[in-house]
């Protein structure tokens, strides 16, 4: 690895920081899907969040009340991603039904 690529890949890690502090969502338009892929999206799904984790390790998924949580640990942290579900709930023994 040359001197030049860790001060990028040390330069991302701090972007991706100070991101992650601030909360800030990175959108770009959704333009890289395909027909076949589109269909299966409402017209107000017109935008995707990439990010991108050049020091990816591993990844867990877990089950909570609210949704999952997906885990991604990298060398330089962990991120956790929130997916919440907006009208429905997992009860106590993990069944998944709509919210009263």
């Amino acid at each position: 690895m040359k001197t030049n690529d860790i001060t990028d890949i040390e330069k991302f890690a701090d972007k991706m920081a100070q991101i992650q502090d601030s909360g800030e969502v990175i959108e770009k338009p959704n333009d890289t899907l395909n027909t076949q892929n589109s269909e299966r999206f409402t017209s107000d799904r017109a935008r995707e969040t990439f990010i991108q984790i050049p020091t990816y390790e591993k990844y867990w998924i877990y089950s909570k009340p609210y949704g999952h949580d997906i885990v991604i640990s990298a060398k330089t942290g962990k991120t956790t991603i929130q997916c919440k579900w907006p009208d429905r709930i997992r009860n106590a023994s993990g069944r998944v039904s709509d919210k009263k």
